[in-house]
C-alpha cells in the first residue's frame, strides 16, 4: 500500500500581456522486465495519465484547470492552438512549477516458496522531492494580409515521473530509481474562420528520457539454478537476500505528434473548447548494466552488460 500526496507550489517566471508482488523470482529475466517498463512511455491520456503533468500555466493551475481549452494565454499553443485566437497581441510567457512529492510504503513481502522467510529492510524512506518543471510559450498574431493567422511555439514538459528509494529496502526488487521524462517542442498555428469560430493545429516534437535500476538477489539466482530446495537449506552457502546486485537502464528516444483544437464562442460570455493530442510511441534505445555480479555467474548471459531497445 503507498500513500501519497504531492504538492504543487507555482511561481510565475515572466508573463506578458494578460497576466508482483515483492519477492525473489527464481528466473531472473532482468533486461527484458527493467526494458518492458519502458513501455510505459507511450504517450496516450488514458493509458498514461499517472505520468501525465499538466503544469503548462500557472494561470490555469489556479482555476485546478477549469477553462483551459478556453484560455486567454500562451499556453494554448500546446493546450488548445484553435484559443490562440482569444490573445490581440504578441504574447510570451514563462511559468515555473514546482512538484514535492511525499510517500510512504507500508507493507511487506516474503521470499517466494516460503511464506515464513519475509524479505529484509526498511521502507524506503521518502522517494520523492521536489521537481522543478518550466514551460516557455509564445504566440503572435499575424497582420495585414494575414489577419486572422495566429503562430505559436512551446517548450515544456508533459510526462514525467521520478522516484527514489533507499538501498536494501524491502521493495529493492521492484524499484531503486525510477526517472522518465520528456520534453516538447510544439508548433502550433490557429485560425480564426469567422466570427466565433477559431480552429487549430500544432505539430510536437516530444524527446524522452528513462532511468531504472532494480536490486537482484544474486543468492536466489544461484541456488535456484540447480536444486531450488537449496534456497530454503540453512547449510547451502547461497540463499536468497545474502548476495544482492543491482542492474541500470537507461532509454532515450524522440517521435512526432500532433494537437488539434477547436473554439466556439457564440457570445462574449460563453465558449467551447475542444483539443485533441495524439499518442506518440517511442522505441526507447537504452543501455543495461549490471553491478555486483558474483563470479559463479560472471558468464551467464543474462547478466552481461548489453544494449537493448523496447517499445
Amino acid at each position: 500500500m503507498h500513500l501519497a500526496s504531492p504538492r504543487r507550489t507555482t511561481t510565475p517566471a515572466a508573463e506578458s500581456s494578460e497576466k508482483n508482488s515483492m519477492s525473489n523470482t527464481r528466473s531472473f529475466r532482468a533486461s527484458a522486465l527493467a526494458l518492458a517498463v519502458l513501455g510505459t512511455l507511450a504517450a496516450g491520456q488514458a493509458s498514461a495519465s499517472g505520468f501525465q503533468l499538466r503544469e503548462q500555466s500557472v494561470k490555469n493551475l489556479g482555476k485546478s484547470n477549469a477553462g483551459s481549452s478556453i484560455g486567454k494565454d500562451a499556453a494554448n499553443v500546446s493546450l488548445n492552438p484553435a484559443a490562440m485566437t482569444n490573445l490581440d497581441k504578441t504574447t510570451f510567457q514563462a511559468d515555473i512549477t514546482v512538484i514535492d512529492l511525499t510517500a510512504k510504503y507500508i507493507g511487506g513481502g516474503n521470499v517466494l516458496g516460503s511464506p515464513n522467510l519475509p524479505l529484509s529492510g526498511g521502507n524506503g524512506g521518502d522517494p520523492g522531492a521536489p521537481t522543478v518543471v518550466p514551460n516557455m510559450a509564445i504566440v503572435m498574431p499575424l497582420k495585414g494580409s494575414l489577419e486572422g493567422v495566429y503562430l505559436g511555439a512551446s517548450i515544456g514538459s508533459s510526462f514525467g515521473l521520478a522516484t527514489e528509494y533507499d538501498d536494501g529496502w524491502v521493495g529493492r526488487y521492484r524499484a531503486l530509481k525510477s526517472d522518465v521524462k520528456t520534453v516538447d517542442l510544439t508548433l502550433s498555428a490557429g485560425f480564426k474562420a469567422s466570427d466565433g469560430v477559431s480552429i487549430g493545429m500544432g505539430l510536437i516534437y516530444e524527446r524522452a528520457e528513462a532511468t531504472l535500476t532494480k536490486a537482484i538477489d544474486f543468492g536466489t539466482a544461484i541456488c535456484a539454478s540447480g536444486n531450488p530446495a537449496n534456497c530454503f537449506n540453512p547449510n547451502y552457502p547461497f540463499r536468497p537476500q545474502q548476495l544482492d546486485g543491482s542492474f541500470e537502464v537507461k532509454g532515450s528516444n524522440t517521435g512526432i505528434g500532433y494537437v488539434l483544437g477547436a473554439q466556439l464562442a457564440p457570445t462574449d460570455k460563453f465558449a467551447l473548447g475542444f483539443s485533441y493530442r495524439s499518442e506518440i510511441r517511442h522505441v526507447l534505445t537504452g543501455d543495461l548494466t549490471f553491478d555486483g555480479v558474483p563470479a559463479l555467474l560472471a558468464n551467464d548471459p543474462r547478466f552481461k552488460d548489453s544494449d537493448r531497445s523496447a517499445k
